[in-house]
């Protein structure tokens, strides 16, 4: 989609079964998909040989919220993102023409985001990163006036599950966490809040490069 959101999900809890490794929903000027508050979307495959990228630009999630007026900073609360048996890449890949920063899985601006499940699945995410603020991989946005969520979403990743977690940076610098808080130059984070079982694993990154951070 050129303008709004390639999927928005405003109600109720479909699914979407991936199918094949050539699928992709993006978004120039919203997100990839767009879940409401309130709502719960379930991404599946039969395998993780199934692949989805989501793509969300202009300040949106990939999978989440989106921007609804960036001059009033004002961005849409998302609901349920539930990720089951299929390999997922999310990207964040553009802010706002404000500089308003949002994760591959999330939150935007300073809006909010209920919970993310993923179970057994594969997931590569990519936060976008501003000059003095940091979106991460996954959790909370943070919009042009330093706004970020009260809180951050209950993040649960179990069953063997893999996330490689990209936080958002420019020029070598982040402040956000991996998973978890949007952070800005003078507020830094560096942490994973999520529940990870001991079968799953969580790889970290500042940027898009394959070299985890540790």
């Amino acid at each position: 989609m050129s303008s709004g959101n390639a999927i928005s999900i405003t109600g109720g809890t479909p699914t979407i079964h991936v199918k094949g490794n050539d699928n992709e929903v993006s978004s120039s000027d919203g997100a990839g998909i767009y879940v409401a508050e309130n709502s719960t979307v379930t991404i599946t495959g039969s395998s993780r040989s199934d692949v989805l990228t989501v793509t969300g630009n202009n300040g949106s999630s990939g999978i989440g919220g989106y921007v609804i007026d960036d001059n009033n900073h004002q961005s849409a609360n998302s609901g349920n993102i539930n990720i089951e048996n299929v390999t997922l890449y999310a990207y964040s890949s553009s802010p706002s023409t404000k500089e308003t920063v949002s994760p591959g899985l999330g939150s935007t601006g300073s809006a909010t985001c209920q919970s993310i499940t993923i179970d057994n699945a594969a997931v590569h995410a990519y936060g976008y990163g501003g000059t003095n603020w940091s979106a991460p991989a996954i959790g909370n946005g943070m919009d042009w006036m330093g706004n970020t969520a009260s809180s951050t979403p209950t993040v649960t990743i179990s069953n063997n599950s893999e996330v490689h977690a990209h936080r958002g940076e420019r020029n070598g610098r982040s402040f956000a966490d991996y998973i978890g808080r949007a952070g800005t130059s003078s507020f830094p984070y560096s942490d994973v809040i999520a529940t990870v079982d001991a079968s799953s694993v969580v790889y970290k990154y500042t940027g898009n490069g394959n070299t985890p951070d540790e």
